[in-house]
C-alpha cells in the first residue's frame, strides 16, 4: 500500500480539528487481509503536532485515510507533514513525507465571522512551514508513539 497527504488539509469549522487525510493506493492482492492506522506528525514553525487514527482500522479497498488532530498550536498555512501506516501488529509498512496547506473550511458563515473577528483591523495569523534546511532532521525524528512505547517498557 501506498500513502500520501492531501494537498489541502482543513480545520473543520467552527473547531481545533484538523482532518488529516489523504488517498491510500493499495496492492490488491498482496495487500488482501491487511489492515492499518496511520500516525502523523505536522511541524508549522516550531510547533509540531501529532495523532493516530481512531478505529476502526483501514482496509484494503477504502480509499483514504483520515486522522482527526485537536490542536490550538497550528493556524492555517504552510506545513510539513510526516506519516506512517502500521499493522494490526504495530510493524511499520509504509511510510510518506510532504508539504502540506492547512486552511479552514470556507462557509458563508465563516467568511461572515471571519470578517466581524477582523472588524478591529488586525488579520488573522498565517502560519509557515519550517525552512526547508530543516526538513530532513525533522523527517529523521522519532515517531512520538515509539518513544511513548520506549517510556512504557523502561517503566
Amino acid at each position: 500500500m501506498v500513502g500520501k497527504f492531501d494537498s489541502t488539509i482543513y480545520f473543520k469549522y467552527g473547531t481545533n480539528n484538523l482532518d488529516v487525510c489523504g488517498p491510500i493506493f493499495w496492492d490488491i492482492p498482496a495487500d488482501n487481509g491487511l489492515t492499518i492506522r496511520v500516525e502523523v506528525v505536522l511541524k508549522q514553525g516550531n510547533q509540531t503536532v501529532s495523532g493516530v487514527s481512531a478505529p476502526p482500522l483501514f482496509a484494503p479497498m477504502d480509499p483514504e485515510w483520515m486522522v482527526i488532530i485537536g490542536t490550538t498550536a497550528l493556524v492555517p498555512g504552510t506545513a510539513i507533514g510526516k506519516a506512517r501506516a502500521l499493522d494490526a501488529q504495530g510493524h511499520e509498512v509504509a511510510t510518506w513525507r510532504s508539504p502540506v496547506r492547512i486552511d479552514r473550511q470556507v462557509t458563508f458563515v465563516a467568511v461572515r465571522d471571519l470578517i466581524v473577528a477582523n472588524a478591529n483591523g488586525v488579520p488573522p495569523e498565517i502560519g509557515e512551514a519550517p525552512p526547508q534546511r530543516e526538513w530532513e532532521e525533522f523527517f529523521e525524528q522519532a515517531w512520538p508513539s515509539d518513544s511513548a512505547l520506549m517510556d512504557a517498557v523502561t517503566r
